[in-house]
């Protein structure tokens, strides 16, 4: 669980980082919101990478977290920047629901043991 938890804190992590350009964003962003958008995201971006990075550390060590941490990145990178204009819906849905599934299934992997 913990495993599926990482991997979906990477593909948070570059769903942000693709809605930074506010010309990608999936819906039109407000005038007062606009200026410190890419900024806010790149940061929610950063952080979710962290989270992915920590949740692997919970099962494997150091230098392979960080590998997998990137492995997910690049995979959830190749999978938004192709799917994106195909179905943006639920790519963008995915990326509304991960917060909520990551706390989920992390809690359900700490569980298990």
């Amino acid at each position: 669980m913990r495993e599926l938890a990482a991997a979906l804190a990477g593909y948070l992590s570059f769903a942000l980082l693709h809605a930074a350009d506010p010309r990608r964003a999936p819906l039109p962003l407000p005038a007062w919101l606009r200026d410190g958008w890419p900024r806010a995201a790149r940061l929610l971006a950063a952080l979710a990478l962290g989270l992915s990075i920590a949740l692997w550390q919970r099962t494997q060590p150091a230098p392979a977290a960080a590998l997998a941490a990137a492995v997910s990145l690049t995979v959830s990178a190749t999978l938004i920047v192709l799917l994106a204009s195909v179905a943006p819906r639920a790519i963008w849905g995915l990326a509304v629901a991960a917060p909520a599934l990551i706390g989920a299934l992390s809690l359900a992997g700490g569980l298990d043991g």
